[in-house]
């Protein structure tokens, strides 16, 4: 009894373990558009082929890389033209390959026609004395190369690839509908439509301005903006043109809208439907003062500006008993003649008075400013004032 169980543990122990063959595929695709390529993994692999099936005015080729290397042409072996070697065909067949070492397989098409492309791969464990067994190869985690070097490959259309443990696929957005066998999408409202074709360019080529304007549509139709805006419970509606309407919040007194600076607020209107506006205060711009005395000879003609200049104030004073005149043209000094150029600007000066004058949009003189004093208020006056006797401030911006 104790000798059939030594015998019986002993033929036991030395059965060998069947090992599982390792492989990838055959997973198919359609390549119809140019440069589609179709990529597999190849880690722990030993022999790839590929097959192409419904080639139709195509060129197929396949290429291999090795981690995330560069694609290079790999030869391939057609089983009924053994030792003919290829690395491209425009006909349909089968070719096998040897793939050790490598990363990932991929077949692309070319320019124009297309062909349907099925890539598998079989590992290189094999089966012992105690038997042998056959099972696909299930990766729990993508191939970190092969995901490399399809990210990195010289078509667009191989970007964006995930493995989902049995085959490698494309993932993209879609509307409603099945996943395809090399597509995952990502479902979204039934009746979306991808955001590629919601943008239009308006216009046509030759009219286009740059950057050219864009619109929106709903996929058939452009997108016409609303006329209608509603503030509070009120509609406002727009019937003669479109274009964006600014709307604001009734502030029946001043006060600001927003919390702390930078921050942004509504505009705020009175009761009456004006705009609310502080004038305040502050450093920047600001007109410049220009002083001028009297001096009694030469009608005291003056340069006020030497160039185009805009005059917002004027403040003078006259110590003589009578009124004098104050008179400007816009024109440089060397181009003025008082008593025979007539003045764009003149005021009387109030005996030991004077005259202020406030501009509060500024007067606007588009070549320079030269003023002159005289006692009469006719154009072509040229009688003299004297001297000291009147001093005059001008508030100009040049």
């Amino acid at each position: 009894m104790r000798r059939v169980l030594l015998i019986t543990t002993l033929l036991a122990a030395l059965a060998v373990p069947a090992f599982a063959q390792r492989t990838v595929g055959p997973t198919d695709r359609l390549l119809n558009t140019a440069n589609a390529c179709h990529v597999i993994p190849l880690r722990d692999m030993g022999t790839a082929a590929v097959q192409v099936t419904g080639i139709a005015s195509a060129t197929v080729t396949w290429t291999v890389a090795a981690g995330t290397g560069t694609y290079v042409a790999i030869d391939a072996f057609a089983p009924d033209t053994p030792g003919t070697a290829a690395n491209s065909t425009t006909g349909n067949g089968v070719w096998t390959m040897p793939v050790a070492g490598l990363s990932s397989l991929r077949a692309c098409i070319g320019a124009s026609g297309s062909a349907t492309v099925t890539l598998s791969a079989v590992g290189t464990g094999g089966g012992g004395g105690g038997g042998s067994a056959t099972a696909s190869l299930t990766l729990q985690e993508a191939d970190d190369a092969s995901i490399a070097g399809a990210q990195t490959a010289d078509v667009a259309i191989s970007l964006g690839m995930a493995f989902d443990t049995t085959v490698w696929r494309r993932v993209t957005f879609g509307t409603a509908g099945t996943a395809s066998a090399q597509v995952w999408t990502v479902q979204g409202i039934a009746s979306m439509t991808p955001l590629s074709s919601n943008l239009f360019v308006a216009g046509t080529a030759a009219g286009q301005t740059n950057p050219a304007p864009v619109r929106l549509s709903d996929g058939t139709n452009y997108l016409t903006p609303s006329t209608d805006i509603t503030f509070g419970t009120t509609t406002y509606t727009e019937t003669t043109s479109t274009g964006p309407l600014v709307g604001g919040v009734r502030n029946d007194t001043l006060d600001s809208l927003a919390n702390t600076a930078n921050e942004a607020a509504p505009f705020a209107f009175t009761a009456q439907g004006g705009l609310w506006i502080a004038p305040s205060a502050t450093t920047n711009g600001g007109a410049t003062p220009v002083r001028y005395i009297s001096a009694g000879a030469t009608e005291d003609e003056h340069a006020v500006c030497t160039a185009a200049c805009h005059l917002y104030a004027i403040v003078v004073t006259n110590t003589n008993a009578a009124a004098r005149y104050l008179k400007c043209e816009n024109d440089t000094a060397a181009g003025t003649a008082p008593g025979t150029d007539t003045p764009e600007f003149a005021i009387a000066l109030q005996a030991t008075g004077g005259a202020t004058v406030s501009i509060e949009v500024g007067l606007s003189f588009t070549t320079a400013l030269t003023c002159w004093l005289v006692t009469g208020a006719a154009d072509s006056d040229v009688a003299e004032v004297a001297a000291n006797e009147i001093m005059v401030n001008y508030a100009i911006k040049q």
